[in-house]
Formats: C-alpha cells, sequence, structure tokens
C-alpha cells in the first residue's frame, strides 16, 4: 500500500467529497481516501496500489473537477514547511 498526501485541495464540502470519490470508484487501485473538510487547506490523503503514483491520483482529481498539490516531502519541507 502507498499513502499520497496532498497539502491543499479545493475540496470545499461533502458534496464535492463525493465527486471525488465517484471519481476514485473507478479506479480499482484507489484503496480509501480521506479529505479534512475542517483544515482550511482541505488536505487529502489517499491510500494506493503500491504502482499507483501520486501524478495518477493528481490526474483523477483533476479529471473530478478539483486541484490537490502534492504535499512537499523530504528535507525540503522539514526546513521550509514553518
Amino acid at each position: 500500500m502507498k499513502t499520497h498526501t496532498f497539502e491543499h485541495t479545493n475540496i470545499k464540502c461533502a458534496a464535492c467529497e463525493e465527486k471525488i470519490q465517484g471519481a476514485f470508484a473507478q479506479e480499482a487501485r484507489i484503496d480509501s481516501f480521506q479529505v479534512d473538510l475542517q483544515h482550511a487547506d482541505r488536505p487529502l490523503t489517499v491510500q494506493t496500489g503500491d504502482n499507483m503514483t501520486t501524478e495518477e491520483v493528481s490526474n483523477l482529481i483533476y479529471k473530478a473537477g478539483y486541484e490537490a498539490k502534492p504535499a512537499k516531502k523530504g528535507l525540503f519541507k522539514k526546513l521550509f514547511n514553518k
């Protein structure tokens, strides 16, 4: 299983979340997802099969009509995410 984290999305409400769910339901490699609608940035976490890339997940989100900014990883995030 692979975890894809998006630090900022334009998913605003439960209806938006349902559209994302519909897009993800068509991809067998998506295991689960969670969006935090209470947080101002609406972060999204997606669990997928190991062979799915973050770009592929982003494309599914985009096709559903939304944008999601992948989280920065590694040392860069530790240094500049304050």
